[in-house]
């Protein structure tokens, strides 16, 4: 049995939690930033999260993450 750490490519499925770290590396500035951008009724996670899977010029992009 092999102990080596296997890495793997960020899916789609993946953003919530990409979400959550980039929030937690930054030390909640994203959210910040996030809170600034959101609109009526959506929660500034929710707006991160959606600009993680959809925004393919943002350096935090889905596909961009190993």
């Amino acid at each position: 049995m092999s102990n080596a750490l296997q890495f793997r490519s960020a899916t789609e499925d993946d953003c919530t939690e990409l979400a959550l770290i980039r929030d937690v590396a930054g030390r909640r500035m994203p959210s910040y930033l996030w809170s600034q951008e959101v609109g009526q009724g959506q929660s500034y996670f929710e707006y991160g999260r959606e600009k993680i899977r959809t925004d393919a010029n943002n350096n935090a992009y889905f596909k961009n993450w190993l």
